[in-house]
């Protein structure tokens, strides 16, 4: 019997774990947390993961040929599989700004160009806390 208080005890932590709400927390790199014009950040809320980072003058993310890591998301809320995202760079270069999420949570960072550069750039990506649940 207690076998089968502790299955339900740990159902009820992992509905718990999906369903809360963490707020926004930091999870840059000591470059991005170290300069004030610059952010990354997650929330977790109602079993989807929500990240966005943002610069202004801040860090500089780098051409395709030199990506950057802009933070990581802890282990708990890492996507199962690769995300993308294209995000904007806040010039009239027209050029976009690439970022991706790793399986292992490491947030990656390039500007789709050859030569181009940007310290002024946005991103927001979402996706869902998977099955890990089995409900």
């Amino acid at each position: 019997m207690g076998g089968e208080i502790d299955d339900v005890q740990e159902l009820l932590n992992k509905i718990k774990t999906v369903l809360s709400d963490t707020g926004w927390i930091s999870c840059g790199t000591p470059t991005v947390e170290n300069n004030p014009n610059t952010f990354v950040k997650y929330r977790v809320k109602n079993g989807v993961v929500f990240v966005r980072g943002s610069a202004d003058g801040g860090v500089t993310i780098g051409n395709i040929s030199t990506t950057i890591t802009l933070g990581t998301i802890p282990e708990p809320y890492r996507p199962r599989n690769l995300v993308y995202v294209l995000g904007t760079i806040q010039n009239a270069s027209g050029y976009e700004l690439q970022v991706n999420i790793q399986t292992n949570g490491v947030i990656y960072a390039c500007v789709l160009h050859n030569s181009s550069t940007s310290n002024y750039w946005k991103f927001d990506i979402c996706y869902p806390l998977e099955d890990d649940v089995n409900l």
